[in-house]
């Protein structure tokens, strides 16, 4: 019979970091493994810095490898040349208006109140002010960028002559919409865009050029009509042409976690 003494013992020395449950079939497994389960750790999460992509390199109207990729003209998606730590490339085709989109498949993720949510990522736009751009979380759709947004999500969206971008919480195509306080962006300027929805439901959005100097710039107080919470929503990336020019957007890593 085990000795319950030498159990605590062994899981102090430890740390905790196996599964000591007596009994328990996942006794030995350490917690590291356990916390890509999400049942097991509380949250569910999807997060890459991009030293590999396994998705569709073209346009495809089926998905791949995790991923679906929508455009109009001729996209490509790949890890970018000489990009320490990775980076992911979605660019383009090179007539006005080709656009590429891509998208977690399946819609994991949905805003709950009492149920923390935060999607961040740091990126840039190969043309600050002279193409379109989006960035969030959004009911899965072909073409969400071009004058018709998604009807439904939490996201930040770049306009075609705009340095700044706009963050919408949105909800059967009305939105609550904010605009970014900021110039910096730059053609080919890596900077972080994210949001976070708190324990009471309200959604705070940030921006910056590093984790450590994110401010704060623009809220969405709980209980606001345009909050989708009838939807389940995807990760969404994606780029639009304002000229006859390839366009993209690089992506140096990226994050979405929610509590269960």
């Amino acid at each position: 019979m085990p000795n319950l003494v030498t159990e605590n013992l062994e899981r102090r020395a430890l740390g905790d970091r196996f599964v000591r449950t007596l009994a328990s079939p996942l006794n030995q497994v350490p917690t590291a493994v356990l916390d890509q389960i999400s049942s097991f750790s509380g949250y569910q999460y999807w997060v890459s810095d991009f030293i590999e992509y396994t998705g569709p390199a073209v346009g495809t109207a089926s998905p791949a490898g995790g991923w679906q990729l929508d455009d109009v003209g001729t996209a490509a998606v790949a890890i970018e040349d000489s990009a320490q730590f990775g980076a992911l490339q979605i660019q383009t085709g090179a007539t006005e208006d080709d656009n590429a989109i891509l998208q977690l498949n399946g819609e994991a993720f949905r805003y709950v109140v009492g149920k923390r949510l935060w999607c961040f990522a740091r990126l840039n736009v190969s043309d600050a002010n002279d193409m379109e751009a989006i960035f969030g979380l959004a009911i899965s759709t072909a073409d969400p960028i071009g004058g018709t947004l998604p009807t439904d999500g939490i996201f930040f969206e770049k306009a075609e002559t705009a340095t700044e971008w706009d963050f919408h919480a949105r909800k059967n195509g009305a939105s609550a919409e904010s605009t970014l306080v900021t110039t910096t962006f730059t053609d080919g300027g890596y900077r972080i865009l994210g949001f976070l929805v708190d324990a009471d439901g309200s959604v705070d959005a940030y921006e910056g050029s590093t984790l450590d100097n994110l401010s704060l710039v623009a809220t969405v107080a709980a209980g606001n009509a345009n909050l989708p919470d009838d939807e389940d929503l995807s990760l969404i990336i994606g780029a639009e042409t304002g000229a006859a020019a390839a366009k993209d957007i690089t992506v140096d890593w990226c994050f979405v976690c929610q509590e269960r």
